[in-house]
């Protein structure tokens, strides 16, 4: 007898070793669900849409084989990639005859979704508008419970009331002891993301000292203080890990952005050096976008340009590459992967999203 073939009953047909088989990438693997307990029960086999496929009756290993080859070619055609899965077939050219636990065993994957952030306690400060209002929602959508920090304390109470698991704290990143005040309200951390800031307009010589300071307070001061009150629950956390919200103005030059640029620029820099001090124990990462349509764009030009918002708003598109201003859920989404168990290796990154901006 062919020392490739398995010897028992009913399975002369089948390959001892499928080793040959490539693993389906994650998006198209299979998982079986348990048998019932009567011979003839179904079994079935579900795909990561949610499509279900018969794979023959339980007891009966000839036909679950043979339906399983039926399983694949139609999860092939359902998934639109048969290019991609055209690699699972046998040597000689067919679809692989398995059985349904031998199915089950290939391609089963962790019914689990990716980006879970169960059982974890975030922070997230300016968190009730903007960019801070969307990390909010994606990160309460993974399953953290989220805190909403914020000055305007009203606005951060009616995002609680929308977002399952969140709860709303009045901070002024400014103000140490409400910092203080607000971190010894949390029994648990183990997300932080410093969100809080603000802009200014102006070349070095239209920025005043009072503006030059309250930038700097909010922008890096706020950073420092809120981290540095934060660090002893983070540092209890298991998998703790620290997100800033950087700018592009950090890492490039910005006409008229003088007092703003070098405010980013500390925040990259506090950033790397953070995860310099702590690596193994903390991941620190900084979130650098380029111009995101938010509540800050829209009072700039309310500001500075109120009878030609059109105009400029279009100016603002075509400086990034891609023709368009960045979505605050786009920033957001990056920031859920950074907390992530699948960013576990990502430590001490300045992540540009800005539309090719920083390309050219």
């Amino acid at each position: 007898m062919p020392p490739d073939r398995d010897p028992r009953p009913g399975n002369r047909t089948q390959p001892a070793s499928t080793a040959w088989m490539p693993r389906l990438p994650s998006p198209w693997m299979y998982h079986c669900r348990e048998p019932q307990p009567s011979r003839r029960a179904s079994r079935t086999v579900v795909s990561s849409r949610g499509d279900e496929f018969g794979v023959g009756r339980v007891g009966h290993p000839s036909r679950a084989r043979h339906s399983s080859a039926r399983l694949l070619e139609e999860g092939m055609a359902a998934t639109g990639v048969p290019a991609i899965l055209g690699g699972l077939r046998t040597p000689g050219g067919g679809v692989p005859r398995l059985g349904a636990r031998q199915l089950y065993n290939r391609f089963s994957v962790a019914s689990t979704r990716p980006f879970r952030l169960d059982g974890r306690t975030a922070l997230v400060t300016g968190g009730a508008s903007g960019i801070g209002e969307q990390t909010v929602r994606a990160l309460a959508h993974g399953g953290a419970r989220v805190m909403i920090a914020d000055l305007n304390k009203e606005a951060a109470q009616a995002l609680a009331d929308q977002v399952s698991g969140a709860e709303a704290l009045q901070l002024d990143v400014t103000d140490p002891q409400s910092v203080d005040a607000a971190v010894h309200s949390i029994p648990r951390l183990d997300i932080l993301v410093n969100n809080a800031g603000i802009g200014h307009v102006g070349t070095i010589a239209e920025c005043s000292l009072e503006a030059w300071r309250r930038v700097m307070r909010v922008n890096v001061e706020g950073v420092f203080l809120v981290t540095a009150a934060a660090l002893p629950l983070l540092l209890t956390s298991e998998r703790p890990c620290v997100v800033n919200i950087g700018s592009v103005a950090g890492l490039v030059g910005v006409q008229r952005r003088f007092a703003y640029c070098a405010s980013k620029g500390a925040v990259v820099s506090m950033t790397r050096s953070l995860a310099a001090d702590y690596a193994g124990r903390l991941r620190v990462n900084c979130v650098c976008p380029g111009t995101v349509d938010t509540p800050f764009v829209e009072a700039y030009l309310e500001k500075y340009h109120k009878h030609e918002k059109a105009e400029v708003r279009q100016q603002l598109n075509a400086r990034q590459p891609v023709g368009r201003l960045g979505k605050p859920e786009e920033i957001a989404h990056l920031v859920l992967y950074l907390c992530s168990d699948e960013a576990e290796f990502v430590h001490g990154s300045m992540m540009a999203i800005d539309g090719g901006w920083t390309a050219l």
